[in-house]
């Protein structure tokens, strides 16, 4: 039970609710970054693929975990891997290591080459990236943030 308690502290404070993470908290709750839009600017699509590219380089997951991609992405790696340290962890193996590697050159690309295609489907603003058949989307948050969602990587 307590571990239940300590997720959803964790889950809590990823969506920067006002409080969360104030006083006494789980011990993963004082791992999870801040938000830090001087580091990692997110108000523009291409901000945002420059910050997500920005902390891939310098190998900060748990910021790109925890505010760079779409809060159900977080919410999904968390559940998946029982925490951010384990979300971490896992995305900082061999395999997964290499593979962000092919993504973070994928990502540069996409940020040297043409302005996004916008669009809103669904109430979803969304920004998309191309290169050749490979697509990255973007969604605008309601705080204004745009994150990533890892589960868009081709069109419809």
């Amino acid at each position: 039970m307590r571990r239940i308690g300590s997720v959803l502290v964790l889950l809590v404070s990823l969506w920067n609710v006002p409080g969360a993470g104030a006083g006494e908290g789980a011990a993963e709750t004082s791992k999870t970054p801040q938000l830090d839009a001087a580091k990692y600017p997110q108000d523009t699509p291409q901000k945002a693929l420059g910050s997500l590219v920005k902390a891939l380089e310098a190998r900060d997951l748990s910021y790109w975990i925890a505010h760079l991609i779409t809060p159900a992405d977080t919410k999904r790696l968390i559940e998946k891997h029982g925490g951010l340290e384990g979300a971490v962890r896992k995305n900082s193996d061999e395999k997964h290591a290499a593979r962000l590697q092919d993504q973070l050159a994928l990502m540069k690309q996409m940020l040297a080459g043409n302005a996004p295609t916008e669009g809103q489907e669904n109430g979803v603003q969304w920004a998309r990236f191309r290169v050749e058949q490979r697509v990255l989307q973007f969604e605008k948050q309601p705080d204004g943030r745009w994150c990533m969602n890892a589960r868009v990587t081709s069109e419809k």
